[in-house]
C-alpha cells in the first residue's frame, strides 16, 4: 500500500495500513505496538500523522492508549 496516495489524507492512509497489519496478524490483539518514534520510522511517516491515525483507530476501538504504558491492539 502506498501511503503517499494523494487521493487519501495521510492520516487515513496510515490508519488503513495499521488496520491491514492487525488483520494480517502482524499486530496481535493485546500486543503493545511499537513506540510512535519507532513506528513512524518503520512506516516512513511523521509522528503527527501517525498520532492522527492512532486516534482514528482508537475511535474505532481497534487500539487503546494507556497513559505511561503505551498503545495496545
Amino acid at each position: 500500500m502506498n501511503l503517499m496516495d494523494n487521493k487519501v489524507p495521510l492520516g487515513q492512509a496510515i490508519a488503513r495500513k495499521l488496520q491491514d497489519m492487525i488483520r494480517a496478524g502482524e499486530l496481535k490483539p493485546g500486543e503493545k505496538i511499537p513506540s510512535q518514534r519507532v513506528l513512524s520510522e518503520q512506516l516512513k511517516v511523521s509522528r503527527p500523522s501517525l498520532r492522527e491515525a492512532l486516534l482514528t483507530l482508537e475511535t474505532l476501538g481497534l487500539v487503546r492508549t494507556l497513559p505511561a504504558r503505551g498503545t495496545f491492539v
